[in-house]
Order: C-alpha cells, then sequence, then structure tokens
C-alpha cells in the first residue's frame, strides 16, 4: 500500500510542475518494458490480466506466478508490453485502481528475471505453456488480418454491441445537425445580406452616374454657352472695330473734302481780290 501512495504521489507532483516525459521517473526504467502487477484478486487468471491491461498496448509476454504443487494464484505477475511507452501508460492508469471493492492494484516498473522451474513437477509450467498459446494466436489473427485486423475487428464488434454503444452518441449527432442547421441559415442569411448590399450599391453607382452624366451635360451646355458668349463677343468687337474704321474714314474724308473746299475759297477770294486791285 506504501508503494501505490508513492507512485501516485511522484504523478501528483509531476502533474502540477507540468514536468516533460523525458525528464520524468518513467525514464528510470526506459531500459526495461516489463511492470510488475501486484495485491490481484485470486480468481482473476492469465485470460483476465491480459485483457486488462492490453488497453494500454500490446503484451508479449506475461508471467502470473502460481504455487507450484497447487497451482493457486499467488496474487502477483509479470507482463511485458512491446513499446516502453505502454508501460507508462499502465502504471499511472492502473496503479491504485480498485478492481473489486477493497482489492486495489500495485502497478510499476519492474527489471523482470525470468521464472525458473523445478526439476521436478511445476504447476506453473502448464499455466504459462497456455499463456504462450494464447499470445501466438493473437499474433497469428493480425498478421492474417494484416495491420490493425484485430482493432478493425475489435472496433466492429464493440459497434455491434448495443451494451457498448456511446450513451452520448445520440446528443452529439444531435447538436451537429443543429449546428449544420444554424451554419446554413448563417450562410443563407450573409448570401440575401449580400444580395441587398450588391442591389443598394448597384442603384447607388447608377445614380451617381446618372448624376455625373447631367453634370457632364450641365458642363457642356456651361462650355457651349461660354463658346457662344464668345463668339458673340468677338462679332461684336469686329462689328465696333468695323464701324470705328468707318468712322475715321469718314471723318478723314469729311477733312479732306473740307480742306479742299476751304482752299478753293481761299484760292477764288484772292483772285477776286486781285482782280479788284487792278
Amino acid at each position: 500500500m506504501n508503494q501505490v501512495r508513492k507512485i501516485e504521489k511522484l504523478n501528483e507532483q509531476e502533474l502540477q510542475s507540468n514536468t516533460s516525459f523525458s525528464a520524468s521517473w518513467h525514464q528510470d526504467y526506459r531500459d526495461t518494458s516489463y511492470i510488475f502487477i501486484g495485491n490481484l484478486p485470486s480468481k482473476l487468471d492469465e485470460e483476465d490480466i491480459l485483457t486488462i491491461f492490453s488497453q494500454y498496448g500490446v503484451p508479449t509476454a506475461m508471467k502470473l506466478m502460481r504455487d507450484k504443487k497447487t497451482g493457486d494464484s499467488l496474487k502477483f505477475a509479470f507482463l511485458k508490453y512491446e513499446d516502453f511507452k505502454s508501460c507508462v501508460l499502465a502504471v499511472d492508469n492502473l496503479n491504485g485502481y480498485e478492481i473489486v471493492p477493497g482489492c486495489m492494484l500495485r502497478v510499476d516498473h519492474v527489471r523482470y528475471k525470468p521464472y525458473k522451474y523445478s526439476d521436478g513437477y511445476d504447476a506453473n509450467l502448464k499455466f504459462d505453456e497456455n499463456v504462450k498459446k494464447m499470445l501466438e494466436e493473437d499474433f497469428a489473427s493480425d498478421e492474417e488480418d494484416g495491420d490493425g485486423g484485430k482493432d478493425k475487428k475489435l472496433i466492429k464488434d464493440q459497434e455491434d454491441d448495443p451494451e457498448l454503444e456511446d450513451p452520448m452518441a445520440a446528443y452529439f449527432k444531435e447538436k451537429e445537425k443543429e449546428s449544420a442547421r444554424k451554419s446554413e441559415k448563417h450562410r443563407s442569411s450573409g448570401k440575401q445580406s449580400s444580395d441587398r448590399h450588391h442591389s443598394h450599391h448597384h442603384r447607388h453607382r447608377s445614380s451617381r452616374s446618372h448624376r455625373d452624366d447631367d453634370k457632364h451635360k450641365n458642363s457642356g451646355n456651361v462650355t457651349h454657352s461660354r463658346k457662344e458668349k464668345r463668339s458673340s463677343r468677338s462679332k461684336t468687337d469686329r462689328d465696333e472695330e468695323s464701324r470705328s474704321k468707318r468712322d475715321r474714314e469718314d471723318d478723314e474724308y469729311g477733312h479732306r473734302e473740307s480742306s479742299s473746299r476751304f482752299k478753293k475759297r481761299t484760292s477764288h477770294r484772292g483772285h477776286r481780290s486781285s482782280t479788284s486791285r487792278r
């Protein structure tokens, strides 16, 4: 019991300090894939133990210690996994587990020394041979089914067994359907909003285009009006210039006529004066 508490305390400390796997106390036993299983119920046999511990990995060897004469269980065993990480999982999850009321398992790493059979009769031999056959049959089934064949068969058996059906499966399926409906509704709402925005944007662009056209027309009209005004002003200026020119010409012509008449009168007066003197 003290060893069970000790392992639990180590795991709790590592959990609180967030210790990485590479720095865990488990690494002290990374050179072995054996675990020790103690405080087993006397009624558990080799097949029961394999069934319980195979959920954390693939067992490759197992030795339940029995009385050499009677063959009764001595309530402790050694099990070897295919992978060291399976040992870590088994120790962390099954140590301290109360498999039956008042029977708390002790699971720990161990460096196993092979069991030596007695020269005479040893009841362990018969049970160990049965374990060996069970493991060989399991490996043979894996090879026939291919990689993962045993796991696939196990999954199929679990799916067909109504007692193993997940009670929350129906709830999660309903939640997925509800989520899908909400997502579809959101997409539909987003599409309608996008259409309204596009229509509004189109009307806005159309209105702006009409305003630009009107502005362009007004600008054209203003420009045309300005051109007409400039043309009218130019014509007026030319008319005034023409009238001024004619007026100057008339003035010059009048001046010349007046001068000519003046000269004639002066000449006539001079002639008359000379005639009278004579």
